[in-house]
This record gives C-alpha cells, sequence and structure tokens, in this order.
C-alpha cells in the first residue's frame, strides 16, 4: 500500500517515514522523492511490499510553488544557508519577471546547489561542501512543463513550477535571480504533486494510525503505465516457483503486470522466445 502524505515543515523525510511506520506497525516503510526538513508537501511514502516499486517513482512530474527572495544569493541557495553575496533588487518589475520566467520554460542544462545528496565518488556533496571541499557541480538536463508567477511584491516573488526529475528548485530560484541582473533565493517551498499524488488529496501526519488503509492507495497504481496480463492457477504456481511462464499475448514493454483472480501478482520481465512469444520472468513479486 503507498500512503499519499503531507510531510510538515521542521523534520525530515527520513523522520517522517519512521513516524509513519511507528504508526502502522508496518514492517518496512520508504518513501520517493526527498524533501528538505525546512520544504512540506507531498511526499509519497511505501509500506511493506510496496517498497518495491520505488524506482518506478523516479521518471514522474513533480509540482512544487515556492517563494523566491530577490537580492541576496546564499551557499545553499536557500534562506538558511550562509550569504555570499548581496544585490540591487529595485529594478525587478513584474512585467520583467514574466518575460525572464518565459526563457526557463523547456529542456536545459541546470547546475544543481553544492549542498545537495549528489554523490561524487560515492559522498553526497553536501557532506563535502560542510567539510569545505570545493566541488564543482556538474550541469544536469532537466525539463520545466510549466512555470507561472502567482504573486509579487516588494523583493518577493511566488511561483509553480511543473518538472522533471532531478530538478532543483533552489537552483531554478538562484539562475532567476541571476537572469533578472540580481540575486536570489528559495525563501519557502511546498510540493504540490509528485506523479499521480496530489496535494489536495495528501493525508497529514497526525491524522495516520493503524487504520491507514482509509487513506491507502494500490501498489498497482504506480505501474499503470505497464501492460497487464491475467494468469491462470497453473501459471501462478509456475511463476512463484521460478519457472518461465508462456502467454498467448503479444507484448513489446519491459515489465507486465501480472493478475491472478483479479489481485495483482507481481510485476514480471517481459523476455522474448526466438519465434517472439512473450515470457513472464520474475521480477516484482507482491503476493502472500
Amino acid at each position: 500500500m503507498i500512503l499519499n502524505v503531507y510531510k510538515p515543515k521542521g523534520i525530515s523525510s527520513f523522520q517522517c517515514v519512521s513516524e509513519i511506520r511507528r504508526r502502522t506497525k508496518a514492517k518496512k516503510a520508504g518513501h520517493a522523492g526527498t524533501l528538505d526538513p525546512n520544504a512540506e508537501g507531498v511526499l509519497p511514502v511505501m509500506l511493506d511490499k510496496s517498497t518495491r516499486v520505488n524506482e518506478f517513482f523516479m521518471d514522474f512530474d513533480k509540482g512544487y510553488e515556492c517563494e523566491i527572495l530577490f537580492g541576496k544569493e546564499t551557499d545553499t541557495c536557500d534562506i538558511w544557508g550562509e550569504t555570499i553575496r548581496e544585490e540591487e533588487y529595485s529594478h525587478i518589475t513584474r512585467e520583467a519577471l514574466l518575460e525572464i520566467l518565459k526563457n526557463f520554460h523547456g529542456r536545459q542544462k541546470q547546475i544543481p546547489p553544492a549542498y545537495s545528496a549528489i554523490k561524487v565518488d560515492g559522498v553526497p556533496m553536501y557532506k563535502l561542501a560542510r567539510k569545505g571541499k570545493a566541488v564543482e557541480p556538474k550541469a544536469r538536463d532537466i525539463e520545466i512543463y510549466s512555470i507561472e508567477l502567482l504573486s509579487f511584491e516588494g523583493n518577493t516573488a511566488r511561483i509553480h513550477v511543473s518538472c522533471s526529475k532531478g530538478t532543483y528548485i533552489r537552483s531554478l530560484c538562484r539562475d532567476i535571480g541571476g537572469a533578472l541582473n540580481s540575486a536570489a533565493c528559495m525563501y519557502s517551498l511546498v510540493r504540490t504533486h509528485y506523479g499521480m499524488f496530489d496535494c489536495k488529496d495528501a493525508v497529514m501526519l497526525e491524522d495516520i494510525d493503524e487504520n491507514y488503509m482509509e487513506y491507502a492507495y494500490p501498489v498497482d497504481l504506480v505501474l499503470q503505465h505497464f501492460p497487464s496480463v491475467e494468469i491462470n492457477d497453473k501459471q501462478k504456481t509456475d511463476y512463484i516457483n521460478g519457472r518461465s511462464v508462456l502467454i498467448n499475448e503479444v507484448f513489446e514493454e519491459e515489465g507486465i503486470r501480472v493478475y491472478h483472480k483479479g489481485e495483482l501478482l507481481a510485476l514480471a520481465r517481459n523476455e522474448k522466445t526466438k519465434d517472439g512469444k512473450t515470457v513472464l520472468k520474475p521480477w516484482k513479486y507482491f503476493g502472500e
């Protein structure tokens, strides 16, 4: 089962998941898409066997609402870091900001913050940065699907961004400030959606208890982009005993959702026979 949790500010994603595990008495729990302690919003939490679909969250788009503070740049690209420069911002107008935001729409290269979880030789960059070891982050390919100005007043703007994996909103705030011949950092951050999970449907952490099933989503919700097949009793026995299962349907996708009597049994790998028929190979198992 998967929970669409609203992570509050002030705790890490790991602490949030640990608390959910304690409240639900789940044997295992994991989350998709880490949120910093000062950020809040949608945090998908997978319980028990659902943790096996974590990797499939990677390609889902994400939505964020953030505040940008103009005039200041920090080492972490957010308001909680050390100030590294200050610039004039009085020349920034709503019209100028709207025009600049157009340039951040679409595919682009982005340089992540030095304080990030990206690993260099197996070590997260934020750990290296805290030790004073300068590491120049490499630019990464990202895509901004939409970027909307929600409000602008004084030296603060509020925007909503829908983006691809790998996008750092802190870096986006920094770059917007630079494009306006000023400086900027992120002042606040709320994740509004993650794939099919939306902020308005998220359950508050304090509302989760042993009766969490009323808030839970089935694991196959995350696997809807894979085709599905129903197998019979004999095929199920073969599959769970590690034997290949030949099916009549022909699929080209890497994975196939396997159902038995209407219940999700597994996500199988799609391997072909020499004559092009589909064979179900063990991959992710969700049965009892």
